[in-house]
């Protein structure tokens, strides 16, 4: 399976951290929260502004637009998230398949994996294309500002939104493509992040919560995250200096350079965006790989090394070597 195009869409408008703690929390200091999340500006839609159909047609179409193909080569659609489609049912990939006009042309579905979802579709997608599939598309679009409020200040300050897709489909070439891949889970802690169903739970309003204190929550992350990288490596019989770039979730700044610092990968190799964009859960690791494509010069044989982690907890690891694009 091989990478065909990418992208990556924010939508609404630009926030600040320091407009944010002034709401949340009006009695520290915002550079310092700032400094602390590592996290300058997200994005927000707001309310019934946009749909989560229209803001995966337009990532879509950037990706289709980047790969030079039509929608209607297009055998698959898989629309991923954690907070949720536009509707419980139908899936929300139908209403992108209306919204570029591909009504009949390909299979869709949805899939949610918390953080991990682009993973597990990336996964899914590669086997497949090995049954004869493809080419298919991965939306990935979270749209999480309207379930925050100024009392979750944890949540407030970090959530972004944000849509990505890739288009992805058989190698041409031998040695390209996803080399190796494992995903996992571990219930065995609790959750860190909830985001309950009011029907369920018999809460009035939808909310994103952190109901994990941060060093628990980013301990048992970080442990996931460099086991999974580096049972992958040892698997792999390579070292993390034989990776040329380095794409890991990012939910706030400083998990991003513990990341790092754990692998022992220079951040040259790796592609910051949550300073920009916040934390945008699933869309986290194809943002960042749409923006590696975009602004950093990779070359053909070049090893990307792919790991992630949410809620659950769902982790995992992917290495991919780039060929000709």
């Amino acid at each position: 399976m091989r990478i065909m195009g990418t992208s990556g869409c924010v939508f609404g408008r630009e926030v600040t951290t320091r407009e944010l703690v002034e709401e949340a929390l009006p009695d520290r200091d915002p550079e310092e929260l700032e400094r602390k999340i590592g996290i300058a500006t997200r994005y927000w839609v707001g309310a019934h502004q946009m749909t989560r159909a229209q803001m995966g047609a337009q990532a879509l179409r950037e990706a289709l637009d980047d790969a030079g193909m039509d929608g209607r080569e297009l055998e698959r659609i898989i629309f991923i998230n954690s907070a949720g489609g536009d509707t419980f049912t139908p899936a929300t990939a139908n209403a992108i398949i209306g919204e570029l006009g591909l009504n009949g042309s390909c299979d869709c579905f949805d899939l949610t994996n918390a953080c991990m979802g682009f993973m597990t579709a990336l996964d899914l997608s590669a086997r497949s294309i090995v049954t004869g599939m493809g080419p298919i598309g991965l939306v990935v679009v979270e749209l999480i500002d309207p379930f925050l409020i100024p009392e979750e200040y944890r949540t407030y300050l970090v959530f972004g939104s944000a849509a990505t897709a890739a288009v992805v489909g058989p190698t041409t070439t031998d040695g390209e493509g996803l080399l190796a891949m494992r995903l996992s889970n571990d219930a065995s802690h609790p959750s860190s992040v909830i985001f309950r169903r009011p029907d369920q739970f018999g809460e009035p309003n939808m909310q994103v919560q952190f109901v994990a204190p941060n060093k628990e929550m980013q301990g048992i992350a970080l442990t996931y995250i460099l086991d999974s990288a580096r049972q992958m490596l040892e698997a792999c019989e390579l070292t993390i200096d034989d990776i040329d770039w380095v794409l890991p979730h990012q939910p706030n700044g400083r998990m991003f350079d513990a990341i790092l610092e754990g692998l022992g990968a220079p951040e040259e190799r790796a592609v910051r965006v949550v300073d920009r964009i916040g934390s945008v859960a699933a869309a986290a690791i194809p943002y960042s790989l749409d923006q590696l494509f975009k602004t950093r010069e990779v070359k053909p044989g070049d090893l990307i090394l792919m790991v992630g982690v949410g809620t659950g907890v769902a982790y995992g690891t992917a290495i991919y070597r780039v060929g000709e694009r």
